[in-house]
């Protein structure tokens, strides 16, 4: 008998579960059935693998193999054989997790991974001690909200009141202050930032008004009216300032134990009862010192929780970018990086801030799953947000931010795109018998990272990549449809203002490859080396330095929110190094 080369002449291998592109949420072990049936025209089924094992097959063709799956992509490669030695695979993808998140860019703030961002501040941060500019630290960036400030208009009129003394009252009022700029130190203990503002060198010009208690005939013998002025050494405002994440996940800032001291006052008055009318001052001047602090108190506890809640609330930035799509011909991923507060916590070493991340991009993609990938602590379900605080400052990018990243890239179009035929220009296709084709590429699965393997190592898998092409071939023209996956190495990158991930070593590239024409069913294996070998390592290296996606390290203008501030004065990150652990990707720099 003549071996018929056709389509119904050789296995063919229907998956019923999971479906192609499929995003699976499971509960406990990642082991899942893979089921469908194999058979072939040209007789039984000699031998059936999944992922390389050998799997039992029924007399009617169908299969159930268990597979135990790993968070994150998977790639399954199903190979049958028949009675007369034809062979077939299979490639196919999806991705396994215990959570997805799943961002809309029509829906504010949905899909947030909370926490997806950590930042922390340590105490050389807070205040190194070297206040001259431009700042690098949050107590130079106060002390110079501190020196816009009119603090004598902090004051009420009067500055005290109601002082009595010999049958009289005494309202004391206070203009024209002149000071030194102020000096901040800003620190941390258990459960508080602390706060030091010290004024230096203040003079100030003094009128008491004085007013009778008693009425005609009856009159108060204390001095009249009069005038002089006052100097303070300084006067030292301090406060602890607790942080704390309102309902709405903005950032409250509560100033506690403040304290207002005035030092070093002396009260100088004009006239020639002067030296008489100090020594009845003295009666009144611990009133006068009381009223005057707790005016400062009160209006000091009014202006410094909003500076700080305006400062550190900054921190919790809405950047949007323009993402690099994967098409070779260029084009970018409108992308809207959204983040607010999860929770505080500061201790003596400095402040942690965590805060909820969402990553939107319109919708541009055919497809629709659960989402985002979760890591899910592996499928342990318990996934934490490591902050060392061993740095002066720290960014901690949870690998489900990145991977949100990613599925909103994906979904803004990241991977549907036309190949243009300069991508494979290095490539002779005359080789390949090709002399033209037009290649489409529709990413079914968004990318997706993951170090929930046997090394740990982080890897990015690019699942269920349907492409789809029509070329002639040996002067016949030819409708293929194609199916690859791959997985490579991924690096966390900061430098020169970018967090990037980076494509290293592709650890393997499976693809698919179907003819539906029986006549040129010859040439499947020409061009599943065409694709395998040449279109998808020319996909990688169009991403230019091998960069999978990435976005800019935020830069927070505070000038924009803090009065005082001269133009552009602000937070920017100097990236020092990049660590992992447990899921997280940990920046570590400086301000800068």
């Amino acid at each position: 008998a003549t071996l018929v080369v056709s389509n119904a002449c050789r296995p063919n291998i229907d998956v019923t579960y999971p479906p192609r592109g499929a995003t699976i949420k499971g509960a406990g072990a990642p082991l899942i059935s893979i089921t469908g049936n194999v058979h072939s025209d040209a007789g039984l089924i000699t031998s059936f693998k999944v992922n390389g094992k050998s799997a039992a097959v029924q007399a009617n063709g169908n299969f159930s193999v268990p597979f135990s799956a790993q968070v994150g992509g998977n790639t399954l490669i199903l190979e049958a054989t028949d009675a007369k030695g034809t062979s077939r695979k299979r490639v196919q993808a999806f991705q396994w997790s215990t959570k997805y998140h799943k961002p809309n860019a029509a829906v504010p703030k949905s899909g947030m991974v909370d926490p997806g961002l950590g930042v922390w501040l340590g105490s050389e941060v807070l205040d190194d001690g070297d206040h001259s500019l431009p700042p690098d630290d949050l107590a130079t960036i106060f002390e110079l909200v501190m020196a816009s400030f009119d603090i004598g208009a902090l004051l009420p009129s009067p500055a005290a009141d109601e002082l009595s003394l010999a049958g009289a009252t005494y309202d004391i009022f206070i203009s024209n202050m002149n000071y030194a700029a102020p000096t901040v130190a800003l620190g941390s203990k258990t459960g508080a930032l602390t706060f030091v503002a010290v004024i230096s060198g203040i003079t100030a010009d003094l009128y008491i008004d004085k007013t009778c208690t008693y009425s005609f005939p009856i009159t108060c013998i204390g001095p009249s009216n009069m005038s002089g002025d006052v100097t303070m050494t300084s006067i030292v405002l301090s406060a602890d300032v607790q942080l704390s994440v309102n309902p709405d996940h903005s950032l409250n800032a509560t100033p506690t134990n403040v304290d207002v001291a005035l030092n070093g006052l002396d009260i100088n008055l004009d006239g020639f009862l002067g030296g008489l009318v100090e020594f009845f001052v003295g009666f009144f001047q611990d009133g006068f010192v009381s009223d005057l602090e707790s005016s400062f108190n009160s209006e000091i506890s009014n202006q410094l929780a909003p500076i700080l809640a305006s400062a550190l609330s900054s921190l919790a930035f809405d950047l949007e970018f323009e993402m690099p799509s994967l098409d070779p011909s260029g084009g970018t991923v409108p992308v809207n990086l959204k983040t607010d507060f999860s929770y505080t916590s500061v201790t003596a070493s400095g402040a942690e801030l965590g805060l909820r991340a969402g990553v939107y991009a319109p919708k541009a993609t055919p497809y629709d799953n659960l989402g985002a990938l979760g890591r899910g602590g592996c499928g342990s379900g318990q996934q934490t947000m490591i902050v060392p605080g061993d740095g002066p400052i720290e960014l901690v990018f949870p690998d489900d931010t990145l991977n949100e990243l990613l599925y909103a890239a994906w979904n803004g179009g990241l991977l549907e795109f036309d190949v243009p035929p300069s991508l494979l220009g290095d490539v002779d296709l005359s080789t390949f018998g090709v002399s033209e084709i037009d290649i489409r590429v529709s990413g079914m699965l968004a990318p997706a990272i993951s170090d929930c393997n046997a090394t740990n190592s982080l890897t990015v898998h690019i699942g269920d990549l349907r492409i789809d092409a029509d070329l002639t071939i040996f002067g016949t023209p030819l409708a293929v449809v194609m199916y690859a996956a791959l997985e490579a190495d991924v690096t966390l990158v900061a430098e020169d203002g970018q967090i990037g991930l980076q494509i290293g070593d592709i650890e393997e590239v499976y693809t698919e490859v179907t003819v539906d024409d029986d006549s040129l069913l010859s040439f499947e294996a020409v061009i599943d080396d065409l694709i395998q070998e040449n279109l998808v390592p020319a996909l990688l290296g169009s991403l230019g330095g091998d960069a999978l996606g990435g976005f800019p390290l935020p830069e927070i203008d505070l000038s924009t929110s803090l009065e005082g501030l001269p133009p552009g004065t602000g937070i920017a990150i100097a990236p020092q190094g990049v660590t992992r652990s447990g899921g997280n990707s940990i920046i570590t720099g400086d301000l800068q």
